[in-house]
């Protein structure tokens, strides 16, 4: 964090007297060790087993450590308001005070809102790799699904931002809450922010939520049904609840259309199976359509153009056709091994199917919030080398053939991100700078790298004087860029090359299968290439883009076909498959580089 920032975290209590003397020395000694202006405000509903005298005490001692008694009011989630509403820290926060949050995480979320000034809340959370509880019941983590289950059906996409909306453990930017009327019910005081609050993006950090070691637990029937009400509140103030009938509305239409396209086509002599499935897709085109320009219409219009609609319209089919399968499996297994009446089965699966379709839909296709993605974590690059066989492959390969003809330093990788270019070629010696427009990327990289020079600018706009490098790497930048982005960029390179200097440029081409590795990816994984590739390129319009800006086209060629995807099998047999498609289908690869020369 900035020098400015001051940091208050809010612990709430109800007779925690066996936990919170621990609690504030391991905060205490946690927070004192990143040299951060701190303070730790406990919040006490009138405590009778002499909690807040323990935490006087400790504020005598230690002065960050402050005490508010609420002697009417209770309830956790007016707590952490009350405790908010009487912090001086721009950066809030709140943990339990059972010991069940550890307290260890807090420096790791913390940094998390360091490195990104985008990231306007933090959660510490159970469902995402690394998290998890410990020693819970059945019935209780059926309960905590249930309640996630629950907030992602009633504030639809909810979990499109958080994968454990349940927390009561994370941090926010003051400003996410400013000016905000905050009315939580229970404890669940995260529903209550991602609902109300003004943030662009959520990161989560995973936690291994601890069983109480001392006191009784205070979860029971009473503070679930309190927080399911809690949920119904906000889905009713934030509109959702309507979007919610709506799609019913739409699915009951989508039904008739079934029906009666498949009464048209048995009429006209079609066999029963493909008059159902004839029926069924059209209503599921029709379904789409309605969503689109009615239910979701708020969202479609941030989403984008026709691409990004044809992209939601087939992640919207095979959602309903998953449905269409979990209904019947459902119906089945109830009507045939369960020996549950015919229409209570069918209701049955008509109901799964339904949560099934809405949820997912509302998470896939119809985000909650337009999602930022061009932001990539800076450690990404780095950490996919080095875990995913694939990814790995297909990196290394790159830029060993990138770097295979040398040229002499010094050198320039425009759009570097983190560095990752010069740190995988070792055998490029010199002076070696990585410009990237994103500081948080060349923050992380000169941690890796600290002897490449790290630069943050624009491509259209180059720090440089005139005639300084021998060699420039341009490599799946140019992509990103609009073309008149694109234009202005080539004439910096040209202008800060030396005489004869070497341009190395790399990009996907979209004549090659590449537009359908994009489009997987992009559906699949963490990184939207459909949205952020605005510019697109083969080999005769790369050439012709470069020849017009007065460069000579010395060496054009493609690679990567299917070889790197049988990495996860044998790296030596992807070799093998490189080199074959090399020799079969030259101009084909998924990636294509030209070496050109700045013309005198």
């Amino acid at each position: 964090m900035d020098t400015n920032d001051r940091f208050s975290l809010v612990i709430p209590t109800y007779n925690e007297a066996e936990n919170i003397g621990e609690l504030c020395c391991r905060l205490v000694d946690i927070l004192s060790k990143i040299h951060l202006n701190f303070e730790i405000i406990i919040v006490d509903d009138n405590s009778i087993d002499g909690t807040d005298k323990i935490v006087q005490e400790f504020s005598v001692q230690e002065r960050r450590i402050k005490l508010i008694r609420r002697i009417k009011e209770k309830g956790l989630g007016t707590a952490v308001i009350a405790g908010w509403s009487n912090a001086d820290g721009n950066i809030l926060g709140v943990i339990d005070g059972d010991l069940q949050h550890p307290p260890e995480i807090l420096p790791a979320m913390i940094g998390k809102l360091q490195e990104n000034k985008r990231i306007d809340i933090v959660v510490a959370s159970r469902n995402v790799k690394g998290g998890g509880v410990s020693q819970w019941s059945l019935i209780r983590r059926f309960i905590s699904w249930l309640g996630a289950l629950s907030s992602s059906f009633f504030l639809p996409g909810l979990l499109s931002l958080v994968k454990d909306p349940m927390s009561g453990f994370f941090l926010l930017r003051k400003e996410v809450i400013k000016d905000k009327t905050l009315t939580p019910l229970g404890y669940k005081i995260l529903l209550e922010v991602l609902a109300k609050g003004d943030y662009r993006l959520v990161k989560e950090i995973p936690y291994y939520f601890q069983e109480r070691k001392k006191g009784g637990s205070k979860a029971g029937l009473k503070q679930y049904l309190t927080s399911f009400v809690h949920i119904i509140k906000l889905s009713i103030q934030k509109g959702e609840i309507f979007r919610v009938l709506g799609y019913i509305g739409v699915g009951i239409i989508g039904s008739i259309v079934t029906f009666a396209v498949y009464l048209f086509c048995i009429g006209l002599k079609i066999a029963n199976l493909a008059s159902y499935a004839i029926g069924l897709e059209l209503a599921i085109i029709n379904n789409f359509i309605l969503n689109e320009v009615w239910i979701f219409k708020d969202k479609a219009r941030l989403l984008g153009g026709i691409k990004t609609f044809s992209i939601r319209l087939i992640k919207f089919n095979f959602i309903c056709l998953d449905g269409a399968v979990i209904s019947f499996l459902t119906f089945f297994i109830l009507f045939k091994f369960a020996n549950i009446g015919l229409i209570y089965a069918a209701l049955s699966g008509i109901s799964v199917s339904f949560l099934w379709n809405f949820i997912v839909s509302t998470n896939l296709v119809w985000p909650y919030e337009y999602k930022d993605s061009t932001y990539v974590e800076p450690g990404y690059y780095h950490n996919v080398i080095a875990e995913n066989r694939i990814q790995g492959y297909w990196h290394k390969k790159k830029f060993e053939i990138i770097s295979a003809n040398l040229s002499s330093a010094p050198f320039l990788d425009i759009g570097s991100g983190p560095g990752v270019f010069f740190y995988q070629s070792a055998n490029l010696s010199g002076l070696k700078i990585n410009l990237d427009f994103s500081f948080e990327q060349l923050k992380y990289g000169k941690t890796l790298n600290s002897f490449d020079t790290f630069i943050q600018a624009e491509a259209s706009l180059l720090p440089f004087a005139d005639n300084s490098f021998s060699t420039i790497y341009f490599i799946e930048t140019i992509e990103h860029l609009r073309q008149e982005e694109a234009r202005l960029a080539l004439r910096e390179i040209w202008r800060v090359l030396k005489e004869d200097g070497k341009l190395i440029i790399s990009t996907p081409n979209y004549r090659s299968i590449w537009p359908v590795i994009e489009f997987f990816i992009s559906v699949i994984g963490p990184i939207d290439y459909l949205t952020q590739h605005i510019n697109h390129f083969n080999v005769g319009k790369l050439t012709k883009f470069l020849v017009m800006h007065n460069f000579t086209v010395r060496e054009r060629k493609t690679f990567f076909i299917i070889s790197p995807f049988f990495a996860i099998i044998s790296s030596k047999f992807s070799d093998f498959l490189f080199k074959l498609e090399q020799k079969v289908l030259p101009q084909m690869g998924g990636i294509l580089l030209v070496e050109a020369i700045k013309k005198s």
